[in-house]
């Protein structure tokens, strides 16, 4: 029995319209390329229901004159695409020429239009893909497409949408994304017939940031202008203190095309690099300029995803940019003072006022007795005016040291306020530095005076087998003795003098943590970050002046100085306005 058949064309109208409309935002993201192709600076979206029961997209663009009208609602029909040469080298938005056949497939859609050389409208009604009337009307310039009913007459495509404030959330995000990348076009969005985002014209990206992520959010971005080869990469980038839980605050577009694409996205986390926290994203909006003959937007219907010719070119262009950009700035996180911080300084000065009040002796000596929770402490402070003999002091430093707080904290100076730096933190950095550098000196190993044997556990064993490799490559001659022990003989120059085999055990077990599938180079580097916070200054650990001043010098002689190699900061600073504040100086 014959089972092949010739699907009839309403039914492959419908297909290839279910490839295109996924959802309703993905008709609002139709309908907002095409406006930008018409060249409209004034774009109106509103929605009811999700988009579900109804979305109108108003435009000031050029509008279809009257006599392409009907045959704009054919399928394969477009004005932006002329011949086969045209394909590789596509630089419209809505190229596909099926975003109105494709809408129209599954809704019902009204379309009233009119170009600047028409003195009438044009006012298109079409259903399920049957346009049903073209009449004239009166119209101001532009497009205004309705579209009601998604999916009426596609229930399986239907049940599968999300809840009203859902699939409403994507559509807000569509609008978002290209407010962020056109900030010369005006957008509103209504939901309801309320007015949820209004993004008037402006200048500039930095403007359009500020309108949907906020002024708090805009103030802490960076600007990145980098031009090489074939690509120009232009946008913002948050500074590393600014990150979020999720990668919703990302946005890449290229060609004007807003995308997802994995490649560029590596090279801006490898731009990062240990500036950033575990499981924590940045912030940033980039804008890709590159030949359109070397991209390919024709291999996703919906065109979220995109190939480029050279993805190893296009990496290096987007990683160098932005670690440039990182590279020129100054990331000492100043420290603004809270309410309730600047209450507590209140108070503490009410408590010392307190205790100088004319209220007789007896009560004067009562009160010292009763603040004598606040002691001076001087041991740590005679450390600053002797330091140990024979220790040499070091100038030209970019802080000046004061002293040692909480046995963690550097406290120091600068020509903008009061810097206190994490001495862990601030070792860590150093010592990853070093140990990276020392990695790729030829004279890395130092071959042991009598082997280790190292006497493991089950689960040692199982982490040291896993990683066996790495470490052999990192300098540790290290073999298997019997099921429950190996022999070291070598450990890497940076690991410095293995004093008892518990620091190596100790460092196996810190290994377990390593996330598998990673990478040797990434392994690697993991090993080296475990290692350096290993070897670094614990907090608790009393300092000299002189080795105060040594890690200073050392920090700010790093690559990065503003993070440890886990994304922590290593300095804060507190500004002298915001000291003034502390102090009522300023209001």
């Amino acid at each position: 029995m014959k089972k092949i058949k010739q699907l009839g064309e309403e039914i492959i109208n419908k297909i290839a319209a279910g490839e295109v409309v996924e959802r309703p935002s993905s008709v609002v993201k139709e309908l907002i390329e095409n406006s930008i192709d018409a060249g409209a600076d004034e774009i109106v979206v509103e929605v009811e229901d999700g988009g579900i029961g109804v979305i109108r997209v108003r435009d000031n663009g050029e509008g279809i004159d009257k006599s392409d009208v009907r045959l704009s609602f054919e399928r394969h029909a477009t004005s932006k695409i002329l011949s086969e040469k045209d394909l590789s080298s596509i630089a419209s938005l809505g190229f596909r020429g099926e975003a109105l056949s494709s809408i129209a497939a599954v809704s019902k859609v009204t379309m009233t239009t009119r170009t600047e050389y028409d003195l009438e409208g044009t006012r298109v009604e079409a259903v399920g893909g049957v346009v049903s009337s073209v009449d004239g009307c009166g119209s101001p310039k532009g497009t205004i497409v309705g579209v009601e009913d998604l999916f009426f007459n596609t229930p399986a495509r239907k049940k599968y949408l999300k809840s009203v404030s859902v699939e409403y959330s994507r559509i807000a995000d569509i609008v978002q994304r290209y407010i962020l990348c056109y900030p010369s076009v005006g957008f509103k969005l209504y939901n309801f017939g309320k007015l949820a985002l209004n993004s008037p014209k402006s200048s500039t990206m930095l403007d359009s940031i500020a309108d949907v992520y906020g002024k708090e959010i805009a103030k802490d971005m960076i600007r990145v202008d980098h031009s090489g080869g074939s690509v120009k990469v232009f946008g913002y980038i948050s500074k590393p203190a600014l990150t979020r839980s999720d990668r919703g605050y990302q946005s890449i577009f290229v060609n004007g095309r807003f995308v997802r694409n994995k490649l560029v996205t590596n090279a801006v986390y490898d731009a990062y690099h240990t500036l950033l926290m575990s499981q924590r994203h940045p912030v940033f909006v980039l804008k890709l300029d590159i030949d359109f003959s070397s991209v390919d937007v024709n291999v996703h219907p919906s065109k979220i995803e995109i190939k480029f010719v050279d993805e190893s070119y296009l990496y290096n262009a987007v990683y160098e940019a932005v670690k440039d950009t990182l590279k020129k700035q100054d990331f000492v996180r100043d420290v603004p003072v809270s309410k309730e911080f600047d209450k507590s300084v209140a108070n503490f000065a009410g408590k010392i006022a307190e205790v100088f009040e004319d209220k007789g002796a007896g009560g004067g000596r009562k009160k010292v007795s009763q603040f004598s929770k606040y002691k001076v402490h001087k041991d740590n402070q005679s450390q600053l005016l002797d330091p140990p003999s024979g220790a040499e002091d070091i100038e030209d430093l970019p802080l000046r040291v004061i002293g040692q707080v909480a046995l963690t904290y550097i406290l120091c100076e600068d020509d903008d306020g009061l810097v206190l730096v994490d001495q862990h933190a601030a070792e860590e950095r150093v010592l990853y530095e070093q140990f990276m550098a020392k990695f790729f000196d030829s004279s890395k190993v130092q071959v042991l005076v009598s082997p280790v044997r190292l006497a493991l556990s089950t689960k040692e064993v199982a982490v040291l087998e896993e990683n066996i490799s790495v470490l052999r490559d990192l300098g540790f001659d290290i073999e298997e003795f019997d099921a429950s022990s190996y022999v070291l003989r070598s450990v890497p120059s940076f690991f410095g003098v293995v004093e008892t085999k518990e620091k190596v055990v100790d460092l196996l077990g810190e290994f377990s943590g390593i996330k598998k599938g990673l990478s040797v180079e990434k392994r690697r580097e993991e090993i080296i970050v475990r290692m350096s916070c290993r070897a670094a200054i614990k907090a608790g650990k009393e300092l000299n002046i002189v080795e105060m001043k040594k890690l200073i010098s050392q920090l700010f002689g790093c690559d990065n100085p503003y993070s440890c190699p886990h994304g922590r900061p290593t300095i804060v600073r507190l500004n002298h306005y915001e000291l003034e504040k502390m102090f009522k100086r300023v209001v």
